[in-house]
């Protein structure tokens, strides 16, 4: 049995500003920058496991991005999820979270972008630290910029051309729709 701890706070706005986004700390206290309803905490729990997931749920996904800016939503929650933060370079992050066998990521779709993150009980407090600047405290640096923006440049122009025809096609028949 899994023991998921789940703090959707939504809605929220994913903005290149993310200090802006909403913080709740690993105790539940929450507080909010956003103008529209306050955010909502909610726990799932599965009796016996020892790891806690962690989830913000952001109400805006690719179908926010301006025109000619297509990207933009996915592009920042990667550099959220995968670049440096005001406090720690990428290489301490990653050299923080190795021991704790912990992790977090980020997930863009039409309606909605999801920042995830998952650790053992143990090391929640050193583990949502990092996760807490993550959000609250993006360095967005150039240089991991360019190279997050290479790494998706790469992939739509090599990968995903030769190996998602499937998906390929039922975005042709959306458009078409």
């Amino acid at each position: 049995m899994r023991s998921y701890t789940r703090f959707a706070l939504a809605p929220l706005a994913l903005v290149v500003g993310a200090s802006a986004l909403i913080g709740a700390d690993a105790r539940g206290t929450q507080t909010s920058t956003s103008r529209t309803a306050p955010p909502r905490t909610i726990e799932l729990r599965e009796d016996g496991s020892p790891f806690i997931a962690l989830n913000i749920w952001v109400r805006s996904g690719s179908a926010a991005d301006p025109k000619g800016k297509e990207g933009l939503a996915s592009l920042t929650a990667a550099l959220l999820t995968g670049g440096a933060t005001t406090q720690d370079s990428l290489e301490q992050i990653l050299q923080k979270l190795y021991p704790m066998a912990a992790a977090y990521g980020a997930s863009v779709d039409k309606e909605m972008t999801n920042l995830t993150g998952r650790v053992h009980r143990d090391n929640l407090d050193a583990f949502y630290g990092l996760f807490r600047n993550t959000v609250l405290s993006p360095a967005f640096n150039d240089g991991d910029f360019n190279r997050i923006k290479a790494q998706r440049m790469n992939f739509l122009e090599r990968a995903r051309r030769y190996s998602r025809d499937e998906e390929l096609s039922k975005q042709l028949l959306f458009w078409a729709a």
